[in-house]
């Protein structure tokens, strides 16, 4: 195992120490009886069964804030359905209101992700394409490639493919649809950052966070198990130590 920098020990303990005990993410925060605004989003043709919701890992990927002012939410026709009907709604976050409608298909996933530039990275039949704000299509297109993953600064895409006897991952910018050149072999990424993914294993009963960015990697064991998403703060002290190991 590489020996890695005292930052990166100190911080990778408290990582996977903290996984243990997460502190209660109620505690001071105000709780309102309202919502501030509340908007059905099914009377202007979102397309929602309440008997049917998408899985989590999709569900989260239909769903952007570009800005804190623009928020967008996409519906789609269902993952059997080909081509897939992708419908998203630009919502103003003050009001809640519609401000814009678009509409594309996919053969794949009906995904989305925001940007650093606050713009949207879609998934369509073509490919990547880019959506400025207002879901205004632009002339950047990525072909034939499905991204399933985003740093959480909105500067990275990552996507998956396969060559003879191996899995790839590999890396966009976000803001241009143009290949990082980062390519990572045989591992699958719970979460990715900057041209870097974080996994876990398990190992003799422990958990192993596993740090790899196509050149070289390192791995860290834990005495408690570990789960690193993008949605959870934890997962930027990891790619913090990441940055310090590299």
């Amino acid at each position: 195992m590489r020996k890695c920098p005292r930052l990166l020990a100190s911080l990778l303990a408290w990582t996977l120490v903290s996984c243990c005990h997460i502190p209660s993410t109620t505690s001071g925060l105000a709780i309102t009886e309202k919502p501030l605004w509340a908007t059905d989003l099914r009377t202007v043709g979102f397309a929602g069964e309440e008997w049917h919701t998408p899985a989590e890992f999709e569900a989260v990927r239909q769903i952007a804030f570009g800005s804190n002012d623009e928020l967008v939410v996409a519906s789609d026709s269902g993952p059997f359905t080909k081509p897939n009907h992708v419908h998203p709604f630009a919502l103003n976050t003050r009001e809640g209101k519609v401000v814009a409608k678009a509409e594309w298909e996919s053969n794949s996933w009906p995904f989305l992700f925001a940007t650093s530039k606050g713009e949207y990275a879609v998934v369509t039949t073509e490919g990547m394409e880019l959506f400025a704000s207002g879901l205004q299509k632009t002339e950047a297109l990525f072909p034939d490639a499905a991204a399933d993953k985003a740093s959480p600064d909105g500067r990275y895409l990552a996507l998956s493919r396969t060559i003879p006897g191996h899995g790839v991952i590999y890396f966009l910018d976000a803001t241009t649809l143009k290949p990082t050149g980062t390519e990572i072999r045989d591992t699958y990424a719970w979460s990715v950052g900057d041209n870097i993914i974080a996994a876990t294993a398990t190992r003799s009963g422990k958990t192993i966070v596993e740090f790899d960015d196509g050149r070289r990697s390192a791995e860290y064991q834990s005495e408690c198990g570990a789960y690193v998403r993008n949605s959870l703060p934890r997962t930027w002290l990891l790619f913090s130590a990441a940055t310090a190991w590299r």
